[in-house]
């Protein structure tokens, strides 16, 4: 199909299209463009330590520890606390990630579409529809698995 060729960046159409406007990603080439450069680049931002004070986490260290002295291990408890939350900031990420793929995947879908459909409208609006909703009712599970991996 015109979609899985464009994915696997065998689209023969689009190649001249892209060599005429100049250097482009798209297809496949673009989504692998989106996880290895700009996903890796939006986690490689979020710093370990950022909105975490060492004040903030001596307290956490103490609320863990209650009554008993400070012990030279740090509790499981207060590193699982200052962990989850850090891990918490990933998310928006991920959640970003899972957008622009959406976006390239429509714009794939639109791209996709065979010449013979021109000579049927209906059919084209139709087929247009049914797809982009499909591809919308992914969305939301999508971002709740990314949701739930954080």
């Amino acid at each position: 199909s015109n979609f899985a060729s464009l994915i696997d960046g065998r689209g023969a159409k689009y190649h001249e299209q892209t060599r005429q406007r100049g250097a482009e990603l798209y297809g496949g080439a673009r989504i692998s463009y989106i996880f290895t450069e700009i996903f890796a680049s939006s986690l490689l931002s979020v710093g370990p330590f950022d909105g975490l004070s060492d004040e903030e986490i001596r307290t956490t260290i103490s609320n863990a520890n209650g009554t008993r002295p400070s012990a030279l291990f740090v509790p499981e408890v207060s590193f699982d606390i200052l962990v989850k939350r850090q891990i918490a900031r990933l998310e928006e990420p991920g959640s970003q990630c899972a957008d622009l793929v959406f976006e390239e995947l429509q714009r794939i879908a639109s791209q996709a579409e065979p010449s013979e459909l021109q000579r049927y409208p209906n059919l084209r609006d139709k087929i247009v529809t049914v797809v982009s909703a499909m591809l919308k009712r992914c969305v939301e599970p999508t971002q709740q698995t990314v949701s739930n991996l954080v």
